[in-house]
């Protein structure tokens, strides 16, 4: 981005856009936004947001200093850095976009932690979700490690005393 100092560059994340703007309320509570103060830079400015992620499909970009080049952006694919395992490929071009969209929508919700939603409010790692799409995750990426570091978290968070020791066992590496 170049602007000039001070200007306040909005930009807002959201899955679908409904009426011609985004579509937030599937967001509850989570604003998906950022917003950059420029500073002059006449070489421009790379910005991205930390301590922070968004899940998303469509973006909105608010005071943007200069005609919007969609070149001028780029979205950052953020996912936790699993070795691929597996693929999946045939004759109908359709069951080879849906398996594609499972590969993205499993990076997008490995992050970390087994989310079920990276858009919205909550991004917890729910149990019910993983649990019913681990044998998948399994096949198409190499998980051991992620999901015993995971499992030993929840252990841990489910601790009885302060020092984070819990009363049921975790699972042991083999």
């Amino acid at each position: 981005m170049r602007g000039e100092t001070g200007r306040t560059v909005t930009l807002r994340h959201a899955e679908v856009p409904e009426g011609g703007d985004l579509c937030t309320r599937p967001l509850r509570h989570a604003t998906a936004t950022d917003r950059y103060v420029l500073r002059d830079d006449p070489a421009g400015e790379e910005r991205e947001p930390r301590f922070t992620f968004h899940g998303f499909r469509y973006a909105d970009a608010e005071s943007w200093p200069s005609p919007l080049d969609p070149a001028d952006v780029t979205a950052v694919v953020l996912h936790s850095d699993l070795p691929r395992t597996g693929w999946f490929s045939c004759s109908d071009a359709s069951l080879n976009r849906l398996h594609e969209n499972v590969v993205w929508g499993m990076r997008g919700n490995f992050v970390d932690v087994p989310t079920d939603c990276p858009q919205r409010d909550e991004r917890l790692g729910w149990t019910g979700d993983v649990q019913v799409f681990a044998p998948t995750a399994a096949f198409l990426y190499d998980v051991r490690a992620f999901l015993r570091s995971w499992v030993r978290n929840l252990a841990a968070d489910q601790a009885d005393d302060d020092r984070g020791v819990s009363r049921c066992s975790a699972p042991t590496s083999r």
